[in-house]
């Protein structure tokens, strides 16, 4: 298996190491039409604990999955309010099915005093939530809306939706991939105090 079809693999599959026995398929959509249309309720059967899957929990999940991770607009994404949202994040986070990245950002007010432009008034630094294990991500990013129709054995449009969208869920798994590649090769050399990606109020950055 080349590095590509790993990171593929790894980036639906990972976290479920013990439980599912890997087998080669032609290409990644072959294998994802035989583990989630064809063998939908076993790997359903996997999301532990179940009441991941129950509302609101899958409702935050499916919100981080599908957006940018960060920690307020997700939750008005999914219509959960502040203070319930944080409470169940945390517990989720204790869960280890979540975990926090730090935003980096400087506060735009470097003083009292200072005024802020009008269209900074409202903004807010907000840290990201991302999941632990890529599997979890997938699974609410592209199964979870599908289910009823996967439950019964139809996934066209489940199919469709993921070949169109497959890559932005690659590409956040090769980036943590490649920061946790740097900060082991520099551990012995250099030691990086910081890392990861860096997000502000004008722009974002993978790698910084």
């Amino acid at each position: 298996m080349s590095l590509e079809e790993t990171l593929e693999y790894f980036s639906i599959l990972g976290g479920l190491e013990e439980e599912v026995e890997l087998d080669y398929f032609s290409d990644v959509f072959s294998m994802v039409k035989s583990h989630f249309v064809k063998d939908f309720s076993k790997f359903q059967s996997l999301i532990s604990p179940s009441f991941l899957l129950e509302s609101p929990y899958q409702n935050i999940l499916i919100a981080l999955a599908r957006g940018d991770g960060k920690l307020y607009s997700s939750l008005r994404k999914a219509k959960i309010a502040e203070s319930l949202g944080e409470g169940l994040i945390q517990e989720l986070i204790d869960l280890n099915i979540l975990k926090v990245e730090r935003s980096r950002e400087a506060p735009l007010r470097t003083h009292p005093k200072h005024k802020l432009k009008k269209e900074q008034r409202n903004y807010r630094i907000q840290d990201k939530i991302r999941f632990v294990q890529p599997f979890l991500r997938f699974w609410f990013a592209f199964v979870s809306y599908y289910a009823k129709d996967l439950a019964q054995g139809e996934g066209d449009a489940f199919l469709a939706n993921f070949e169109q969208h497959y890559e932005r869920l690659r590409s956040l798994v090769y980036e943590q991939l490649c920061d946790a590649i740097l900060i082991e090769y520099y551990k012995e050399k250099s030691p990086i105090l910081s890392s990861g990606s860096y997000w502000n109020i004008y722009s974002e950055f993978d790698i910084l």
